[in-house]
């Protein structure tokens, strides 16, 4: 991921979120078959949610009063996942 983007970008902070939230999820402990997402919450990791970082992703509106032909979502870019 930090290789594609100049090291000076400024979602640096995000990208290394981004990279923890990845390892926690991927990333086999020693001695063990099992990520350190299953150790804590006791279940299989899910990873089919997981898109490209810094990619296009629409974000939806929570307008309290759309209108019919009003856009629902907005288009923004792609800079990690919170659980």
């Amino acid at each position: 991921m930090l290789d594609e983007e100049d090291p000076s970008h400024i979602f640096l902070g995000e990208e290394a979120q981004e990279i923890v939230y990845l390892s926690d999820r991927t990333q086999l402990k020693p001695n063990s078959n099992k990520t350190p997402y299953e150790l804590w919450k006791g279940r299989p990791t899910l990873i089919k949610h997981l898109k490209v970082f810094g990619s296009k992703c629409f974000i939806k509106r929570n307008d309290k009063n759309p209108r019919k032909f009003d856009t629902h979502v907005e288009e923004g870019i792609l800079l990690g996942y919170y659980a």
